[in-house]
C-alpha cells in the first residue's frame, strides 16, 4: 500500500484471487465515490444527493439522514485507507455536538448532546418534521460517534 495521495493505489482488493470480481469492483467504486464527494479542507460531508444535485428543491431537502446514510457512505473510509475523506464528517459531527448540546438542554433538560433522524448543512439537531415514528429518533449522534471511534 502506497500513501502518496489519491492518485496512487492504496488498497488492492481480490476476492478468490480475482481483482475483477463484482464485489471487489463494487468496493473500489464505493471508495472512488467517497474520494469524489468528501474531500479534506472544508465543505460538507457526503449526503444522499451530494454535490451533484441540480434541483432547487431536492429530495429530502438534500439533508443528512442520520439513521443510515453517513454510516453507509463512510464505512469504507478507514478500512479502505481513505482516512482524510472523513475530515468533513468529523467537522460536521463537532458542529452537531455543539448544536445538540443546546437541543438536549432545551428539549430534554439533560446534559450531553443529541442529534435526531435528520440534519442539514447547518448541523440542525432538533427533530425533523414528519411522522414521529421516524422523526423522533434521538440517537443519530450515537451512530455518528462510531466514526470517531474508528478514527
Amino acid at each position: 500500500m502506497e500513501q502518496h495521495g489519491f492518485g496512487r493505489s492504496r488498497v488492492w482488493v481480490e476476492i478468490n484471487g480475482d481483482p475483477l470480481d463484482k464485489h471487489a469492483i463494487s468496493y473500489q467504486y464505493a471508495r472512488y465515490i467517497l474520494i469524489a464527494s468528501s474531500r479534506p479542507g472544508g465543505g460538507a460531508p457526503r449526503n444522499e444527493q451530494g454535490i451533484w444535485n441540480r434541483d432547487i428543491m431536492p429530495a429530502y431537502a438534500s439533508n443528512f439522514t442520520l439513521n443510515e446514510n453517513p454510516e453507509k457512505y463512510y464505512s469504507v473510509a478507514e478500512p479502505g485507507n481513505l482516512s482524510e475523506t472523513t475530515a468533513p464528517l468529523l467537522s460536521f459531527i463537532g458542529d452537531l455536538a455543539e448544536n445538540g448540546a443546546i437541543t438536549t438542554k432545551v428539549n430534554y433538560g439533560f446534559h450531553g448532546w443529541v442529534a435526531h433522524h435528520n440534519s442539514d448543512i447547518w448541523a440542525m439537531s432538533t427533530m425533523a418534521t414528519g411522522d414521529p415514528a421516524w422523526a423522533y429518533w434521538p440517537i443519530g449522534g450515537i451512530w455518528l460517534c462510531q466514526h470517531l471511534w474508528e478514527r
